[in-house]
C-alpha cells in the first residue's frame, strides 16, 4: 500500500501533534551538552599531559572519554523510544504518541502513521491513530514484556550511575588507600589496592557507556520487527475494510426475493440466501423490480437500523 506523506490521523482531538517538537528539543540540547563535554575533555586531557592534574592519567582518562562517547550515541536516541516508557506502565503516551527511527520511502509496508522498511532497520509505530493506535501499543506492550528488562531502562540512568562512578573516583583514591596504609597492610596488597581504586571508576563508567549505546542498538532491532509486524497486520485489516466496503456496496444495488423461489420460506431481509434451503435470493429478472415481493439489503438494514 503506498504511502502518503501528508496523511495523518491523532488517536485522540485534545493532541495536537505526535510530539516531534519536544523530540527535537531534546535533541539539540544533548548535542550542545555533548559539545560542552568534549571541549571539556579535550581540556583535561591538555591538562594531564602537562601534569597540572594527578588525580587522572591517560589511561582512565581515555577509559572515561570512551564511556562518555558511547553514553552519548545511546542518549542521542533517547526521545525516539521515549514513548516505550508509558507502554511498559500499560498506558497510551501523552506527549510523544511514536516510536521511529529513520525516514520511510514508497518501498515501505504501511501507511503514514504506521510503516517499516524491509530491507533496512528504518520503522515508525504510532499510538495516536485513531485506527490503530491502541491496538498498536498493545502489541508493543507484549514484545516488551516478552524481552529482557534491562533493555528498556531509561537510558538516563545509565548517565547517573556513571556520574555517581566518576564522582567518587577521588574518594576512593583519596580515602581507600590511605586507610589500608595506616592498617600496615603488605606493599603489594596495597598497590594492588591502590590500582583497583584508581581505574575501577572509570572502567565502570567505560561499562555503563557501552550497555546504554548497545542497548539502544537492541531496542530498535526490536522496535523494527514488531513496526513490520504492525506494519503488515494493520494493511491486511485496512484491505479487508476495503473489501467488506465494496462487498457491501454490489449488494446493496442488487434486488432479493422477500419469499424463497424454492422452498418459500419467508425471506430473512438482510439475508442473501434462504435461511431454510440455502438457495439464493438474488432476483435474475429485472422485470419484477417494481413488485412489492422483492427488496434491497441496504433498505432493509436501514429499516433494521430504525
Amino acid at each position: 500500500m503506498a504511502m502518503n506523506e501528508h496523511e495523518e490521523i491523532y488517536y485522540s482531538g485534545t493532541y495536537d501533534g505526535d510530539g516531534a517538537g519536544t523530540a527535537e528539543l531534546s535533541i539539540n540540547v544533548l548535542m550542545y551538552g555533548s559539545a560542552l563535554i568534549t571541549l571539556g575533555v579535550i581540556y583535561l586531557f591538555f591538562d594531564v599531559c602537562l601534569g597540572r592534574i594527578t588525580a587522572l592519567n591517560l589511561i582512565n582518562l581515555s577509559l572515561y572519554s570512551v564511556g562518555l562517547l558511547f553514553l552519548i550515541l545511546g542518549l542521542k536516541d533517547y526521545s525516539r523510544t521515549q514513548a516505550i516508557a508509558s507502554i511498559r506502565r500499560g498506558k497510551l503516551p501523552k506527549n510523544i504518541g511514536i516510536v521511529w527511527k529513520g525516514k520511510g520511502t514508497v518501498n515501505a509496508v504501511g501507511d503514514s502513521k504506521s510503516w517499516a522498511e524491509t530491507d533496512r532497520i528504518c520503522y515508525r509505530i504510532s499510538f495516536f491513530d485513531r485506527d490503530f493506535g491502541p491496538d498498536n501499543a498493545k502489541r508493543v506492550y507484549d514484545v516488551v514484556k516478552n524481552t529482557s528488562g534491562i533493555i528498556w531502562i531509561n537510558p538516563f540512568i545509565w548517565l547517573i550511575v556513571s556520574a555517581v562512578c566518576a564522582s567518587l573516583h577521588l574518594a576512593l583514591y583519596e580515602f581507600v588507600v590511605p586507610y589500608y596504609a595506616i592498617k600496615g597492610i603488605s606493599d603489594q596488597i596495597l598497590k594492588s589496592i591502590s590500582v583497583i581504586s584508581f581505574y575501577l571508576p572509570s572502567i565502570l563508567v567505560t561499562c555503563c557507556g557501552i550497555i546504554c549505546f548497545v542497548n539502544s542498538r537492541i531496542r530498535d532491532s526490536i522496535l523494527y520487527k514488531c513496526a513490520l509486524r504492525i506494519a503488515e497486520e494493520n494493511v491486511a485489516e485496512l484491505d479487508r475494510r476495503d473489501a467488506e466496503t465494496f462487498i457491501e456496496n454490489e449488494m446493496s444495488m442488487k434486488w432479493f426475493h422477500n419469499r424463497c423461489p424454492n422452498c418459500g420460506a419467508d425471506a430473512v431481509p438482510c439475508k442473501p440466501i434462504c435461511t431454510q434451503c440455502g438457495t439464493s435470493l438474488e432476483v435474475s429478472s429485472t422485470d419484477v423490480k417494481s413488485s412489492d415481493s422483492i427488496h434491497r439489503l441496504s433498505d432493509s438494514k436501514i429499516n433494521a437500523q430504525e
